[in-house]
């Protein structure tokens, strides 16, 4: 079950005065301890972000702080480095031991040494260092090309581990045409395409749905072929795993883009069996080696009516993660949707998959192997969904 949340800790008003970047004021350094390419992407974001306000070049500068260090200097690093753990070894800065945080956890810290001001931004991983200059960034002001940042002391460990967007464009479904056209992100040329990712990164958000069925050119009017829609899916899937964000391939299961046939195929007939097949094998070959998750949905829409029944998802389940995880060299995580699977949404008020009667359906089935994730029944998180999550979980 993937749910948001994000909770952070700040401790009382400082009554100090604000830092100030900019002319008449002080200079500004981003530091980074140990290099990597995404400390180095968030440096230079950061570096970015002051140098656009005040109009003043931001140094760029590697290893651990230096006595000749001057001005505001923003640190980047894991708070295991061993030059942070002596920088904040007082008690008025010392950092919260991270063994127990998710790898986004982070805290930042504002100290003085010698003749600089350090602005600690320091996470449990480098992705927790990201957010922490992301949280940095939210803090400050600018006026009269002047950055203020009110010295920080806080922390923060999110609550939830999969914080997901679906960047969809249904919105444009009963949009005029011209709308359609220029709204939908899917028909944005593809230079444009990586800002979303930035978007959702800088948000909070640590990872993407994405997909690619009938629905998705239907919604955005049709005006981008399948060879350019798996071009732009592609640069945003990489453009996130850039961001140490994950990629999840949504999958409408009963479906097949060439025949423009969504969600109804029926799994029992062999030559409709054969167009599911053959748009696993799509998607493979398209999006295999771009993501780190594969989520099965098979109601709303979806569903065959007898002989089909509530086996054929879960083994279509295996069946296109199989294809997925063969293009992709190594495993992915398996998310199998329940949603929808009690709705009386068949033919005649009945199931959209006969024999369905919850939780243990799926886990006395044998099917789906342990370690699979289930997503739970209505998307919510009601007492009914806890139960449901409990009974998953303690089946593995």
């Amino acid at each position: 079950m993937t749910v948001c949340h994000w909770a952070w800790a700040q401790s009382p008003a400082s009554q100090e005065a604000s830092l100030r970047i900019g002319a008449g004021a002080e200079t500004a350094t981003v530091r980074i301890i140990e290099s990597s390419p995404l400390l180095e992407r968030t440096g230079r974001q950061l570096a970015d972000f002051i140098a656009l306000r005040t109009g003043m070049a931001v140094t760029l500068a590697t290893g651990s702080p230096a006595d000749d260090d001057r001005g505001i200097v923003f640190l980047l690093a894991r708070e295991s480095a061993p030059a942070v753990r002596a920088m904040t070894f007082q008690p008025t800065a010392a950092l919260p031991r991270m063994d127990h945080f998710r790898d986004d956890g982070y805290a930042i810290r504002t100290l003085s040494r010698g003749e600089a001001t350090y602005v600690i931004c320091a996470g449990k991983a480098d992705t927790g260092v990201k957010y922490a200059a992301h949280r940095l960034m939210r803090a400050t002001r600018t006026r009269n090309r002047v950055v203020s940042l009110p010295p920080l002391h806080l922390e923060a460990d999110p609550f939830f581990k999969g914080r997901y967007a679906t960047p969809s464009s249904v919105m444009a479904g009963s949009a005029p045409e011209l709308l359609q056209k220029h709204y939908a992100w899917e028909n944005w040329d593809p230079s444009r395409i990586p800002a979303l990712a930035d978007y959702f990164d800088a948000a909070g958000m640590n990872g993407l749905f994405l997909f690619d069925s009938p629905c998705r050119y239907n919604w955005t009017g049709n005006h981008t072929s399948p060879e350019q829609m798996a071009i732009k899916i592609r640069t945003l899937a990489r453009r996130a795993r850039e961001l140490n964000m994950s990629v999840c391939l949504w999958v409408h299961g009963a479906s097949n883009l060439s025949t423009n046939r969504f969600s109804d195929l029926q799994p029992r007939d062999p030559e409709q069996l054969k167009q599911i097949l053959e748009d696993f094998d799509r998607l493979a070959e398209r999006y295999g080696d771009v993501i780190d998750a594969v989520y099965g949905h098979w109601v709303d829409p979806g569903g065959a009516p007898p002989p089909a029944d509530i086996t054929d998802p879960q083994k279509l389940q295996l069946a296109v993660v199989e294809r997925l995880e063969r293009k992709a060299g190594r495993k992915l995580l398996s998310i199998f949707s329940a949603h929808g699977l009690h709705w009386p949404i068949g033919p005649q008020g009945s199931l959209p998959w006969a024999g369905y009667k919850g939780a243990e359906t799926l886990i006395e089935s044998g099917i789906l192997p342990k370690g699979t994730s289930i997503a739970t029944p209505e998307m919510r998180i009601y007492p009914g969904e806890i139960e449901f999550a409990r009974k998953v979980r303690a089946a593995g």
